[in-house]
């Protein structure tokens, strides 16, 4: 193995360490735990999380005035003596809207780099994400531990699935992170998973907000593309379900494989015979043979 396959496999397998930090974090856990007052935090520029949905922060607000912030937020200490919050952006908003004036962290000294992992391990070990931000966020911690750009990464995952002995220790990393900060297998994650980021991209942004579920989103990008806009805004106005999304897009198909005609089956048999093919221009003869020998191929 090459010194760069090495350090990079390492690299993934180095992620395992910060996986267990993020556990630590527990509920009632009172280790390095301190209370630090809100004016001193602010939120990490670059949160895998993009929605937070207004009526769980509520609830958890309501929770946070009754029974306090149960697990403490992680925070880095920042140069001008602020904090910055590396996982618990969530916790942070409801215990501003609770009015609370402090909260409970615990501190940990981290490079921006390792601060990034530690937030995407921190949220994929939830289970609300919607699908884009979980895909996004796993895609973005294994980009970072190999040292390439996004699409690279998709680009060796999708060999490694296919020729998993290339590199087995890249494999290793993959099975032993997928272990610990998702449900799925990593080969999963790859056939199924990373199609959700090449959707289009109105359909992108509205999952992103929260108002598309990716189950909807797979459906209206199967539809012609001149209706995605129309069922998109029918579904987040009306919350039609899936069942009725699937039967709307039914409907459209009449429209795009129309059904063939008696007038045009007649005018197709008018010209099937030898002598009308023999008596056709050469360019066309040949053109007809061909389209007579894909007719046979699929009715065989």
């Amino acid at each position: 193995m090459t010194s760069r396959k090495k350090n990079s496999a390492a690299a993934l397998m180095g992620l395992v360490g910060n996986v267990n930090l993020a556990e630590r974090v527990a509920p009632g856990s009172a280790a390095d735990r301190r209370e630090l007052p809100l004016t001193l935090l602010s939120a990490r520029p670059n949160q895998p999380r993009k929605h937070f949905d207004p009526a769980t922060l509520g609830d958890l607000a309501s929770s946070i005035r009754e029974k306090g912030v149960l697990q403490p937020l992680l925070v880095r200490p920042l140069p001008d003596g602020q904090y910055e919050v590396v996982a618990g952006e969530r916790r942070l908003r409801a215990a501003h809207l609770a009015e609370l004036t402090q909260v409970p962290v615990r501190i940990h000294a981290c490079s921006d780099a390792e601060a990034d992992q530690l937030a995407l391990i921190e949220n994929l070990q939830r289970d609300d994400l919607n699908r884009f931000e979980d895909v996004s966020s796993k895609l973005r911690l294994i980009a970072a531990a190999w040292a390439l750009s996004e699409p690279e990464t998709k680009t060796l995952l999708r060999r490694l699935r296919k020729h998993p002995g290339e590199d087995p220790d890249k494999v290793q990393g993959l099975e032993t992170l997928f272990r610990l900060v998702g449900s799925e297998r990593w080969t999963s994650f790859v056939a199924n998973g990373l199609a959700v980021l090449d959707l289009p991209e109105p359909l992108l942004a509205a999952m992103q907000a929260g108002t598309l579920p990716y189950s909807k989103a797979v459906l209206i990008a199967r539809a012609p593309q001149e209706h995605h806009g129309a069922l998109l805004h029918e579904v987040v106005a009306t919350g039609l379900s899936f069942d009725g999304l699937r039967e709307r897009i039914a409907a459209l198909k009449p429209a795009i494989f129309p059904t063939v005609t008696a007038a045009q089956l007649a005018t197709v048999r008018k010209g099937l015979s030898p002598q009308a093919i023999d008596g056709l221009p050469e360019a066309k003869k040949v053109r007809a043979l061909q389209l007579l020998n894909q007719l046979a191929a699929l009715f065989s």
